[in-house]
């Protein structure tokens, strides 16, 4: 009887390795939508004024801890923080923000040289900044994006703060659903980034620093 036992042993370890090899004993990641920020609607507007020899470097903003995710964040009336369930971003809100800017610098064109940080070039001006806001708030039962963000442009040669300042944009959306707010937010940077461009070029346009 013992032999009948120690036979039958080795085939049912044998039977619940396989069992476990059929199936997970973790948790499904669950899938989410990406997305990423609308095309911009900035357009080059028509200067009257030469360019600015300046050369400026866009760093990417700082951000906290949430804000270097890529879940879309909520905050409800009760001060309640959620995300979005089922979507995210492609990328971190700085990044996707960092982006806009040189978007929008680029269209305006009055800054001769606008660079990345990775470039390892030596710019004239650096416009170093933290994002502070980038979420949906309910206001009044109605979603507003908003957005927060403190800029500083700073001469690397003189090692000193030219200008500060903050820019604030809330834009009611259209709707709760996910790709209406996506639209908002796409609304909200470009607004956002045309504000810091007219700032930064008239800071530009003064005396060399």
């Amino acid at each position: 009887m013992k032999r009948i036992l120690s036979n039958w042993r080795p085939l049912a370890i044998a039977c619940a390795l396989s069992a476990l090899g059929a199936c997970s004993i973790l948790p499904e990641t669950p899938s989410r939508d990406n997305y990423r920020l609308p095309p911009t609607t900035l357009i080059a507007p028509q200067h009257s004024g030469a360019s600015i020899g300046h050369s400026l470097q866009v760093s990417t903003p700082h951000g906290g801890r949430m804000l270097e995710g890529l879940r879309m964040m909520v905050i409800r009336q009760d001060n309640q923080l959620n995300v979005y369930k089922g979507a995210q971003w492609i990328d971190p809100a700085p990044v996707m923000l960092r982006d806009r800017l040189l978007d929008g610098f680029y269209a305006d064109g009055r800054i001769r040289s606008v660079i990345r940080e990775a470039e390892g070039l030596s710019p004239d001006l650096e416009l170093r900044s933290d994002l502070r806001q980038f979420q949906v708030e309910y206001r009044e039962n109605r979603p507003v994006v908003v957005i927060q963000l403190d800029a500083d442009l700073i001469s690397p040669s003189a090692r000193r703060t030219v200008a500060s300042r903050r820019f604030s944009i809330a834009q009611p959306a259209a709707g709760e659903q996910v790709p209406e707010i996506v639209q908002t937010f796409g609304m909200a940077t470009d607004q956002l980034t045309q504000e810091v461009v007219q700032w930064s070029v008239g800071q530009a346009a003064g005396p060399r620093r």
